[in-house]
């Protein structure tokens, strides 16, 4: 009898440690979301906009985590080199990324969120020199940077395209505007406030450049969620909703006013 019971119990425990391995297993499987109501995101620097060193990560960062929240959500923000931070999306390894302009191959493979705000990219250029960017410009007249992994856009492309400009692709914006520094280039075309982000850095005064008139290019940038995700229009449909409410309160306005000036 005692025996019986003793294989009978060391049955039970067999069955009970096989079970909480399987489920270990399973856990280790499950998507990469924490809790039902806790998003992991993801994004990469674009001062001022959006940085790891800035108060609440930059303004779009505090503008995404509250649209979030008025629906309920809790966020966890990791950042990343951008070209990574899109493929972690895609394979499903965080629930949303953020912030990209739209492009045909992105949208084979993401849902888009509205707007989070609108962008104007801008030619810098030294204060001293005098430009001529308009397409019947002189053939190779212009030195434009604009780096790795940042589209050729609006009226950067019609100057490419009609052989004013040469184009100089260094791996990130502070290096065009080294290269800006050293006479290497005549433009560097960026975002407004993030081409003033980078080159008071890199200028002892900002008397030293001047942005040139044209805008050469408009554009919006959003929240990625990959079609793959099994909450892919509920996360766009909510985190819509709570940005609508973010702005219908004046709060959006509010943090572009304090963070960015605008």
């Amino acid at each position: 009898m005692f025996e019986f019971r003793l294989r009978s119990v060391n049955h039970v425990l067999d069955n009970v440690k096989k079970s909480i391995f399987f489920s270990a297993i399973g856990f280790a499987f499950t998507p990469t979301v924490i809790a039902a109501d806790t998003l992991k995101l993801t994004t990469g620097e674009f001062p001022p906009y959006i940085s790891s060193s800035s108060q609440h990560l930059g303004p779009l960062s505090q503008i995404v985590s509250l649209s979030f929240e008025e629906l309920g959500y809790q966020t966890l923000i990791d950042f990343n080199p951008w070209n990574r931070a899109l493929k972690m999306a895609d394979k499903g390894r965080v629930d949303a990324t953020y912030a990209w302009s739209v492009k045909a191959d992105r949208q084979a493979h993401f849902l888009y969120s509205k707007p989070l705000f609108i962008f104007e990219q801008r030619a810098f250029a030294l204060s001293k020199t005098q430009l001529d960017v308009a397409r019947t410009a002189s053939a190779k007249s212009i030195r434009l940077c604009r780096p790795q992994g940042y589209t050729l856009q609006g009226h950067s492309q019609v100057l490419m395209n009609s052989g004013v400009a040469v184009h100089f692709s260094p791996p990130d914006v502070a290096t065009c505007f080294n290269m800006l520094k050293a006479e290497r280039v005549d433009i560097v075309v960026v975002d407004k406030l993030e081409g003033y982000s980078y080159a008071s850095k890199q200028f002892k005064s900002l008397d030293e450049i001047k942005v040139l008139d044209k805008v050469f290019f408009k554009y919006s940038n959003h929240l990625l969620v990959s079609k793959q995700h099994p909450k892919a229009e509920k996360l766009i449909e909510d985190f819509n909703q709570g940005l609508d409410n973010l702005m219908a309160s004046g709060r959006y306005q509010t943090i572009l006013s304090d963070e960015l000036g605008l």
